[in-house]
């Protein structure tokens, strides 16, 4: 059995997870910018490269948000 405080972390992230995955579009404008300018890297470049990664580890779910 799961503790209480380890369940409500555990739904909260499910929550943080849920809610990039229903706003995908806005994650890569957000989350993607963010730390490409943190690393000092092109962002559409950095986004061209999760995008790759999503098509190709996550392409049912990647088609069904496009």
């Amino acid at each position: 059995m799961i503790p209480d405080e380890e369940r409500t972390a555990f739904e909260s992230i499910i929550r943080d997870f849920e809610n990039h995955y229903n706003n995908f579009d806005k994650f890569l404008d957000t989350e993607v910018r963010f730390h490409a300018k943190i690393l000092k890297v092109d962002f559409e470049k950095a986004k061209a490269a999760v995008i790759s990664w999503v098509e190709q580890n996550h392409a049912m779910e990647y088609f069904s948000l496009t």
